[in-house]
């Protein structure tokens, strides 16, 4: 899991869990239209994503800090479905 850091329109922080996938160097999640993540994100694309471990000293946390962007292509968004159901065993 990751969390998914955006701040709303009126400023306030928004942070919410969700599964993230890697696929050809790009980090992908989804985000409903009516969801709040899309709407913090249709105002400003750029978020974090971080992952990590709740232990003390040990494994390894990691920070991804850039712009979300849709992705349209319709073969990228099927490798993306494929993906998201083997691993995560649940339909996109």
């Amino acid at each position: 899991m990751f969390w998914l850091s955006r701040v709303r329109r009126d400023g306030r922080p928004h942070v919410t869990p969700l599964p993230a996938i890697w696929l050809d160097g790009v980090l992908h999640f989804c985000a409903g239209a009516d969801e709040q993540k899309a709407k913090n994100l249709e105002v400003n694309a750029s978020c974090i994503l971080t992952t990590g471990t709740n232990l003390l000293r040990s494994g390894l946390d990691v920070v991804v800090e850039g712009a979300a962007a849709r992705v349209i292509h319709r073969a990228t968004l099927e490798r993306l479905a494929a993906l998201w159901k083997s691993k995560l065993d649940c339909v996109w």
